[in-house]
């Protein structure tokens, strides 16, 4: 898979219970969707699905933590995206927050995903925080040209 053929678009809500299903497997029937659906609209998320060529594989969501400050919350389906594909997506998608006046990207994830803290790594973000439940990393303005550079 070629970076040209990844796309983002708006997230649509016809495909809110798939990325749920990404995220935290099988959704029981008693899933409260309407709340679901009232988190994914708050206005401090911007939600972008991720298509390969045409074929939804995945979403970026943007949290606003700060006035300058952004966390990323990625989730795809499994195998759909090469990691180097990804990073570079996010670096792009880095360059145009910072660009946009943005100067702090974040990301949290389980301790146990090694995989998303080396895409972590991958991006250029430095480990600000570890713990038995937790890592954190942030790329900032200033480092993310050379993070870029290294792709």
């Amino acid at each position: 898979m070629a970076l040209e053929s990844l796309k983002l678009e708006p997230l649509r809500e016809d495909q809110y219970r798939q990325v749920a299903e990404w995220e935290f497997g099988p959704q029981p029937p008693d899933t409260d969707w309407p709340r679901y659906y009232a988190e994914m609209n708050d206005p401090k998320w911007l939600h972008m699905a991720i298509y390969n060529d045409g074929v939804f594989i995945g979403c970026l969501s943007l949290e606003m933590i700060s006035a300058d400050g952004v966390e990323y919350h990625v989730v795809t389906a499994r195998h759909a995206i090469h990691p180097r594909d990804l990073a570079a997506m996010l670096l792009g998608t880095a360059r145009d927050l910072f660009n946009g006046g943005f100067t702090l990207l974040t990301v949290r994830i389980p301790a146990a995903n090694r995989a998303a803290a080396k895409l972590a790594i991958r991006c250029g973000m430095t480990e600000t925080r570890n713990d038995s439940l937790n890592r954190e990393f942030a790329l900032r303005k200033e480092t993310w040209g050379q993070a870029s550079r290294s792709l």
